[in-house]
């Protein structure tokens, strides 16, 4: 973050170091002057590295109470700077495979490409391709099958921001019915938009303080991008994350506010709402609520396939306190509420919430976590005390 002649502080040798651990290809780094020291102005700066291995081979298997059971895997490979340029490339496969239930093997397989210097410049191009069938309703009788590809700039502004923009966001959908495979619905969605990051969190899987925030706008447009005639909308999301160790080390009291907006742009058109719909309900949202019973639903629409020609909006809140136990296990109790509003629909109970105990064992990469969910105002036919077991927390 320097070059000849500029002064050289404490400050951008640190950010220097922060900017060159990023790019993920060394194991150290280390900036030093040979006249640290001493008195003299004109310095002569030494960057040593050590090279991180570029090939990466991994595989994993799981589970979680998702309908019931559901048996998880992926494997994937990646190679990660290439000739010693930077650049990129991967492939990954993922299945889940419900066994109590539904009996359908969901799969997802993913391609990207990294350019890490367009134009001589700290900007980064990625192009990434997917191709998923997928459940697609909450009574587990359609799918979809979705060809994705996506052409996105990043530059990390500073050590804490990064911006990245999707220049072109192109979905292929097709929906399906499972038992038979006859397809039910096909419709293109192009989208573009920025998303910003400010991270100043002390860990980025095990945070203990700090804040993170997130700022997201999708746009899509049938002329303008090409979607079908009748997708034309904008989307957009706002959260912090606030992390506060109050008392001795190991506690940690989490705290986040999430907003979203959804409109329609299209006067004789709407948005799929199982496709890009506001909905609250599970582990990422409201834990307490399984996703089969994520809200609003057909039940509040009155269909099972509702199309928002209005606008919708929605909010989140989440707390929790987390704690040691011992060793690299621990404890939390949280609280989790929300709401949707759709325009023109009357949800009779706009507002769910839940709370529960979480048990946590603390890994490098994230918290191993099984979480117990109790709803505040459980409705019949609700499950009464669902779980899940995940890797990461808010």
């Amino acid at each position: 973050d320097f070059k000849v002649g500029d002064v050289l502080t404490p400050s951008v040798i640190e950010e220097s170091i922060s900017r060159l651990q990023r790019v993920g290809h060394f194991n150290t780094v280390d900036i030093k002057t040979l006249e640290e020291k001493t008195q003299i102005s004109q310095r002569t700066v030494v960057v040593r590295v050590s090279d991180r291995d570029p090939g990466i081979f991994n595989f994993g298997v799981g589970a979680t109470n998702q309908r019931g059971l559901t048996i998880r895997g992926y494997t994937g490979v990646a190679y990660r700077n290439i000739e010693g340029t930077g650049r990129g490339a991967s492939a990954r496969l993922e299945g889940n495979y419900n066994v109590s239930e539904i009996k359908y093997l969901e799969r997802k397989i993913t391609l990207g490409y990294l350019e890490p210097y367009l134009f001589d410049t700290r900007v980064r191009g990625r192009v990434n391709y997917s191709q998923s069938v997928q459940i697609d309703d909450l009574d587990n009788t359609k799918g979809s099958d979705i060809k994705q590809i996506s052409w996105i700039l990043e530059q990390d502004i500073t050590s804490h921001i990064l911006l990245s923009y999707d220049l072109w966001n192109q979905a292929f959908v097709r929906d399906f019915e499972i038992q038979t495979g006859q397809k039910t619905n096909e419709l293109t969605i192009v989208s573009t938009g920025p998303t910003l990051d400010i991270d100043y969190r002390d860990h980025p899987f095990n945070p203990t303080k700090g804040t993170f925030t997130r700022l997201n706008v999708e746009y899509a447009d049938n002329d303008l991008l090409g979607s079908s005639d009748s997708i034309k909308y904008i989307r957009s999301f706002a959260s912090f994350t606030h992390y506060w160790s109050p008392w001795k080390p190991g506690w940690t009291f989490a705290n986040s506010v999430r907003g979203g907006y959804l409109k329609n742009l299209q006067a004789d058109g709407g948005v799929p709402y199982d496709k890009k719909g506001l909905i609250l309900g599970g582990q990422a949202t409201i834990r307490g609520f399984q996703p089969s019973e994520g809200f609003p639903n057909a039940r509040d629409f009155g269909v099972d396939d509702f199309v928002l020609t209005t606008d919708a909006s929605m909010y989140l809140l989440k707390s929790e306190l987390r704690f040691p136990i011992y060793g690299n296990i621990g404890g939390a109790v949280f609280y989790d509420g929300g709401a949707v509003f759709v325009k023109g629909v009357d949800i009779k109970d706009p507002y769910r919430d839940a709370t529960g105990v979480a048990f946590r064992y603390t890994t490098p990469v994230g918290a191993v976590s099984l979480e117990v969910g109790y709803k505040l105002d459980r409705k019949q036919g609700e499950s009464q005390f669902p779980f899940f077991f995940s890797i990461g927390t808010f």
